[in-house]
C-alpha cells in the first residue's frame, strides 16, 4: 500500500514538474507576444505620425497631392495590417492567460493530492511502527512463556522421578 502511494506520489511529482514547465513556457510566450504588441503599437504610432505629416503637407499644398494621397493610402493599409496583427496577438494573449490559469489550477490540485498522499503514507508508516512494536512484545512474551514451560516441565520430571523413587522404597 505504501509502495503504491509512493509510486503515485512519484507520478504526481513528475506531472507537477511537467505542469510547472508548461506554465513557465506559457508565461514566456505571453511575454514575447506582449513585447510584439508593443513593437507593433510603436510602428502604428510612427506610421500614424508620418501619415499626419503627409496629410498636413497635402492640406498645405506643399507636395504633389496625388503622390501624397497614394502614400496615405499605403500607410492606411499598413496601419490596418498592423492593427489586425495586434488583434490576433491580443487573442493569443487571452488564450495564453486561459492556459496559464488552467496550469496554475492543475498545479494547485497536484500539490493538494501529493500532500494528502504524503499524509496517508505517514499514517501507514505509523501503523507499521505500532504493529512492529506489538510483534516485538508478543515475541518477548512467547519467549518468557516458553522458558516458564521448560522450567515447569523440568520440575514435573524431577517430581516424577522423586515420586517413582519413593514408590520403589
Amino acid at each position: 500500500r505504501i509502495q503504491q502511494l509512493d509510486t503515485q506520489i512519484s507520478g504526481l511529482n513528475r506531472q507537477l514538474a511537467d505542469t510547472k514547465q508548461s506554465l513557465s513556457s506559457a508565461q514566456s510566450e505571453r511575454r514575447n507576444i506582449s513585447n510584439s504588441i508593443s513593437e507593433l503599437n510603436s510602428q502604428v504610432s510612427r506610421l500614424e505620425s508620418e501619415k499626419a505629416d503627409l496629410e498636413k503637407q497635402v492640406a498645405e499644398g506643399k507636395s504633389n497631392a496625388s503622390a501624397l494621397q497614394r502614400r496615405i493610402n499605403s500607410l492606411n493599409s499598413q496601419i490596418s495590417d498592423l492593427k489586425s496583427q495586434i488583434s490576433e496577438r491580443e487573442d493569443m494573449i487571452v488564450e495564453k492567460d486561459a492556459e496559464i490559469a488552467a496550469l496554475n489550477s492543475t498545479q494547485m490540485e497536484l500539490n493538494g493530492t501529493i500532500s494528502t498522499l504524503q499524509g496517508n503514507v505517514a499514517g501507514l508508516q505509523n501503523n507499521v511502527s505500532a504493529l512492529e512494536e506489538e510483534v516485538a512484545e508478543i515475541t518477548a512474551s512467547k519467549k518468557s512463556v516458553t522458558t516458564t514451560l521448560g522450567v515447569l516441565l523440568a520440575l514435573a520430571v524431577i517430581l516424577a522421578i522423586v515420586g517413582f523413587a519413593k514408590k520403589k522404597k
